[in-house]
């Protein structure tokens, strides 16, 4: 009966991948390597049966190494993951954080350049009033200058057309002698 479940044993390790590394796999080749080879008789077989029974075992030992590596690994590039994920989370809180400010300061520095576009738009409105104000003296100035001489000028039509029916000079004459005066 020993014998029988060592053949179904062989068997069941023999069918399986041996690429594969379910724990199924592992366990069968444990209990492929505790179970060890026996012969009953001694001899050439039986040294034969031994170096078999060596790798069988070394073959199981590297087997658990290899599987235990590879839980690590496993673990090592979860972690890793998790990580890079917890990195990129955080790098993109930073960008979020950083985009906002940037936007701040572009809304800032557009309503400075704002503020200093209606200040010179203003100092430009000043200026043309004050213009317009030296424009507007000049022009109250010269109304002035023109009624002063108009009365002038008037007051000495006058005058010639009182000297005139006293001297009987022509009309245009005064005329012309009013204009020499004016000017």
């Amino acid at each position: 009966m020993k014998g029988l479940d060592l053949e179904n044993r062989k068997r069941s390790a023999c069918t399986a991948d041996p690429d594969s590394a379910k724990p199924g796999f592992v366990s069968q080749m444990a209990a492929l390597g505790a179970a060890r080879f026996t012969s009953p008789s001694a001899g050439p077989a039986a040294a034969r049966i031994d170096h078999l029974n060596r790798q069988v075992s070394e073959l199981v030992s590297r087997n658990k190494d290899l599987d235990a590596r590879n839980t690590s690994i496993t673990r090592e590039l979860a972690d890793s993951n998790a990580r890079t994920q917890q990195a990129l989370e955080e790098q993109a809180a930073k960008f979020a954080v950083e985009r906002a400010d940037l936007h701040d300061f572009v809304l800032y520095v557009q309503g400075a350049g704002r503020i200093a576009a209606l200040q010179t738009e203003d100092q430009l409105y000043a200026t043309r009033i004050e213009v317009l104000k030296g424009q507007d003296l000049v022009r109250k100035e010269k109304i002035r200058t023109s009624e002063r001489d108009t009365r002038g000028l008037q007051r000495d039509w006058d005058l010639l057309l009182l000297t005139q029916e006293n001297s009987r000079l022509t009309v245009s004459q005064l005329y012309h002698l009013c204009m020499l005066r004016s000017h």
